[in-house]
């Protein structure tokens, strides 16, 4: 998990299939040393998780996202140009969530996911 190392979130507001969340990105987080140093870029594969680990906050269970149908890099995200917003729109399905969701800051948007995101399974034996 990323949260609290690598991202906070204030401002969780959720209503009915909509959620609203500020987000906070550590920009002395040891991923930024690698990528890219001096010049710090979110990964996308970050971006992502953020997304899956709302999802889970909000849902109370963790997520995978098992298809997607877009996903847009459209802006590089600067961890040290935050705080950032992420929306979700998600609708429930008989076997996980169906979700579009957006970080931007307000003028710039930087990801647009539209995807399908089912509950995790533990290999636990």
């Amino acid at each position: 998990m990323l949260r609290d190392s690598f991202y906070s979130i204030s401002d969780l507001e959720v209503k009915e299939t909509k959620t609203m969340a500020r987000v906070s990105l550590n920009p002395e987080h040891p991923i930024y040393k690698g990528h890219f140093p001096g010049n710090p870029v979110t990964p996308g594969v970050c971006q992502i998780q953020i997304i899956k680990e709302t999802l889970g906050n909000v849902y109370g269970k963790p997520y995978v996202l098992k298809s997607a149908k877009s996903i847009k890099f459209l802006n590089i995200l600067d961890p040290q140009k935050c705080p950032i917003d992420l929306a979700m729109d998600c609708t429930e399905t008989d076997t996980g969530i169906n979700v579009s969701a957006t970080l931007a800051d307000g003028k710039t948007v930087f990801l647009k996911l539209s995807g399908y995101f089912q509950p995790e399974v533990s290999n636990s034996s």
